[in-house]
């Protein structure tokens, strides 16, 4: 049941995963960090000693994504429950800090590894990248367009380096959203936190001069 309803998760079919995910134990077991929130570097390590927060499950998070995704039917709260899906759809992949979610014997993909039959679904960031483009389309300040754009572009990176980088050609490339982050919102507070964290924007900064 719960191979079948974490598919349906993946694919954006909340309340059909719910069904699944009602019958099978495994939605009990705890994430080890919040799957909502994303910060500017992927550090699975990091988050998982530093949160000391409420306690996210498998069902607690599909539970809160199923509100989110209605909030936005609703038209309700729309920057804050996109930002909020792509966060926990970020998290949710290879490449966030709950990979928990996904690590079952059927998936078969366990920490760094994946296999190959699900790597298309596990290292995708298309789905995040979907919902931080709608928060973007209804951000009320600079800093949260800038933040959007910055969250963009760790998609981006994501699938250049799962589908199109070849060994040494480029480094990386200067995504849209490094691009919107240096030319639009320089004035931000998260534009200097991003200075201070993000070394592939340091080294786009320092080339782009």
């Amino acid at each position: 049941e719960m191979y079948e309803g974490l598919l349906l998760v993946y694919s954006g079919q909340l309340d059909a995963a719910k069904e699944h995910f009602i019958k099978s134990k495994l939605s009990n077991e705890e994430l080890l960090a919040d799957p909502f929130v994303a910060g500017i570097q992927d550090c699975h390590d990091c988050d998982h000693e530093n949160y000391h927060g409420r306690k996210w499950t498998r069902m607690t998070t599909l539970n809160r994504m199923i509100q989110l995704q209605q909030n936005i039917l609703r038209n309700t709260d729309m920057y804050y429950s996109a930002l909020s899906l792509g966060n926990v759809y970020y998290n949710i992949s290879y490449h966030g800090n709950a990979r928990v979610f996904y690590e079952t014997k059927l998936m078969f993909s366990w920490g760094n590894g994946i296999d190959d039959f699900h790597s298309k679904i596990l290292t995708s960031s298309a789905k995040a990248e979907d919902y931080y483009r709608l928060a973007l389309a209804h951000a009320q300040s600079d800093e949260q367009r800038a933040k959007c754009e910055y969250l963009i572009a760790k998609c981006d990176r994501n699938e250049f380096y799962n589908f199109d980088f070849v060994n040494n050609e480029v480094d990386f490339l200067a995504w849209d959203g490094f691009q919107n982050l240096k030319s639009k919102y320089s004035n931000t507070k998260f534009y200097n936190d991003v200075i201070r964290e993000c070394g592939y924007f340091r080294t786009y900064l320092s080339k782009a001069r």
